[in-house]
């Protein structure tokens, strides 16, 4: 198995088993797309360029909302909110629930019989 890169805040790391040799890097993958689609397995979709590979894992960044395109770290992550965590909504439904009511007019209006 080999460990590609070292999972930081800007860099993910790889893993794989790969039949024979170790992979040279031309098998490797060009490009790994942080966030990208899944397979049948629920994997990050990596496309190396070779049959050999047999199984791998791909760890993603630890926080890529604080990355430049280039991969370096442009902030401390602890100041920098995760993309999702911070509500969107200005009036969340849940903060201010509306009461349901739950009585029935004519119960009202009714007067009781004797």
């Amino acid at each position: 198995m080999k460990r590609v890169g070292l999972h930081t805040d800007c860099e993910g790391a790889l893993p794989s088993i790969a039949v024979g040799k170790p992979l040279t890097s031309k098998e490797l993958p060009k490009e790994v797309e942080a966030g990208g689609g899944e397979d049948l397995w629920g994997r990050a979709t990596v496309d190396f360029r070779s049959q050999r590979v047999a199984n791998y894992e791909l760890s993603q960044p630890s926080a890529p909302q604080v990355c430049s395109p280039d991969g370096k770290p442009t902030a401390d992550p602890a100041d920098v909110p995760t993309p999702g965590s911070q509500p969107t909504d200005l009036y969340p439904t849940d903060l201010y629930p509306t009461p349901d009511p739950s009585f029935d007019i004519g119960d009202v209006l009714r007067s009781p019989t004797p």
